[in-house]
């Protein structure tokens, strides 16, 4: 509340983004928030009445409003930092008191922002090898790490063991139902994916136009890991590596996970 006419100081100093918004006498938190959401506060609210957004290391920003004894208005303060150490630091000087208040506010935005909650995601990869490690990740996603300059060969059949040329995508899953997508072709060179479970998740192979019948999975092992290979029985060094499955890979081609649909061979 403003105890005296005058101009009402508002800073911020903050590291990286923060924006003071200052409603309008007798106007609501929900009013103020969407004419915030809508673009027009600062049309009809005088706001931003403090814009020290970007990212930056500390910056303080000073702006000065003409205020009316008795008034009442709303200050919401939007706070974001992109990485690294945060800051934000808000001061609020009246006409009849210089420093009528001055806070660090950074513990108050860090410890009661609520944490992202996600129902699902998608990723996409890179022309490389990929690698990205979904552990502890509950959403649902779905993966295509496009393709990739790696091939496999698998040794002997007393010692299948898998020798990688350049690097794979690697995935590790997380406890969502997951989807993997790649297609069976040497552009799309080799995917390694570990915690897939068979009844939970979806590896989708695009076929390329290639007969099912040519679709082929072979056991091998990566270390101490158990591994089933799929690829093309005409192209042993690219497809898709099931780390640590630990299903017999005639088994795993069966009917019983195996489902072909408009080019696509499903795995589930």
């Amino acid at each position: 509340m403003a105890n005296a006419t005058g101009n009402d100081s508002f800073r911020l100093s903050s590291d990286d983004s923060s924006v003071l918004y200052l409603g309008t006498q007798g106007q609501t938190l929900a009013d103020l928030e969407s004419h915030i959401k809508a673009g027009t506060a600062l049309a009809t609210d005088k706001a931003p009445s403090v814009d020290d957004s970007g990212q930056h290391g500390t910056i303080t920003v000073t702006s000065t409003v003409a205020a009316t004894a008795g008034s009442i208005c709303l200050v919401v303060i939007y706070y974001a930092n992109n990485s690294g150490g945060g800051v934000i630091a808000f001061t609020y000087s009246k006409p009849a008191s210089p420093s009528a208040y001055s806070g660090d506010l950074t513990q108050e935005f860090f410890a009661n922002a609520p944490a992202p909650q996600f129902t699902s995601a998608t990723f996409t990869g890179t022309a490389g090898g990929d690698t990205l490690n979904l552990t502890g990740h509950t959403e649902a996603t779905t993966l295509n790490l496009l393709g990739n300059s790696a091939t496999v060969t698998i040794g002997t059949q007393a010692t299948p063991a898998l020798t990688f040329l350049n690097a794979p995508d690697a995935v590790t899953l997380g406890s969502g139902n997951d989807t993997v997508q790649f297609a069976l072709q040497p552009s799309s060179g080799v995917e390694t994916v570990v915690n897939f479970q068979l009844g939970h998740d979806i590896l989708d192979i695009d076929l390329t136009g290639a007969a099912a019948s040519l679709l082929t999975a072979t056991n091998a092992t990566d270390g101490a890991s158990s591994a089933n290979l799929l690829s093309s029985s005409a192209d042993l060094a690219h497809g898709g590596v099931l780390l640590g499955l630990g299903i017999n890979a005639a088994s795993l081609t069966s009917s019983q996970h195996m489902t072909l649909s408009n080019g696509h061979a499903l795995f589930t």
